[in-house]
C-alpha cells in the first residue's frame, strides 16, 4: 500500500506535504508512512478515499484494478484543466495587445470628450442611430463611461 500511496502522490503531482495537507493528516503520519516505519491506519485511508474520491478502493486496498474508478474520467479531467490554462493564457496576451500605447492626461481626455460631443451635438440632426452612452474597459477591470450632453 505504501507504494501506491507514493504512486498517488506523484500521480497527483504533489509532494507529501501537500498531500498531508489534502487528507488533513500530519505530515510526519505521511512521512511515517512512505519511509516503511508505519503502516496506513483505517482512518488515513479513509481520508485518502474521501479527499480523492476518483480513486479505486479496490485498488488502493488491495493493488487490483485500476487506479482510478473510470481512468477515462481521470484523463477528461486533466483535458479540461489544460483547456482551461489555454483560455487562460490566450485571454492575458488578448489583454496585452488591447493595451493602449498612447495614454492621454486626464485633461487631454476632458479636452478630447468635449470635442467629441460638439462634435456629435453638430452631427446629431444629420445622425439616424444615436450614441447614447460610451464605455471604455481597462484591462485592470475598471472602466469609464461617456454619456453625450444632449
Amino acid at each position: 500500500m505504501r507504494e501506491r500511496i507514493r504512486k498517488i502522490i506523484d500521480n497527483e503531482q504533489l509532494t507529501s506535504t501537500k498531500f498531508a495537507d489534502i487528507i488533513s493528516v500530519q505530515r510526519s503520519s505521511v512521512s511515517h508512512i512512505l519511509s516503511g516505519r508505519n503502516n496506513p491506519s483505517l482512518e488515513v485511508v479513509q481520508k485518502i478515499l474521501t479527499s480523492f474520491s476518483t480513486l479505486n478502493s479496490e485498488w488502493l486496498l488491495f493493488g487490483r484494478g485500476q487506479m482510478y474508478k473510470n481512468q477515462e474520467d481521470k484523463q477528461s479531467k486533466i483535458f479540461e484543466e489544460e483547456q482551461k490554462s489555454q483560455k487562460i493564457e490566450k485571454e492575458k496576451k488578448k489583454e496585452k495587445i488591447k493595451e493602449p500605447t498612447n495614454v492621454k492626461s486626464d485633461k487631454e481626455e476632458d479636452n478630447s470628450q468635449k470635442e467629441n460631443n460638439s462634435a456629435y451635438s453638430t452631427n446629431l440632426n444629420s445622425s439616424v442611430a444615436k450614441t447614447e452612452k460610451i464605455i471604455i474597459f481597462n484591462s485592470d477591470k475598471t472602466y469609464v463611461e461617456y454619456s453625450p450632453k444632449l
